[in-house]
């Protein structure tokens, strides 16, 4: 992995841009960490609502089976800034 680190940043590195690519480059890969941050953002809010669910559950309860716990679906609105 480091390695493949070393290269891929060496690389990088040499490439030849102008100031305007560069900053194309730096917004665009600010852009990819937002829209992964929005994504990981989601998938907690889902998971926290199946653990509620599951929480709210009782082994005891005949009118609840395990079954009937359901996962929101997915909603992401990527948004460009």
């Amino acid at each position: 992995p480091n390695l493949f680190k070393q290269l891929y940043r060496s690389r990088m590195n040499s490439v030849e841009l102008t100031e305007q690519e560069r900053n194309d480059v730096l917004q665009e890969a600010v852009q990819a960490f937002e829209f992964n941050i929005q994504v990981f953002d989601g998938l907690q809010k889902m998971l926290s609502v199946a653990e509620k669910q599951q929480q709210d559950y009782s082994p005891n309860s005949k009118s609840v089976s395990a079954r009937s716990i359901q996962l929101p679906q997915p909603n992401f609105s990527l948004v460009r800034k």
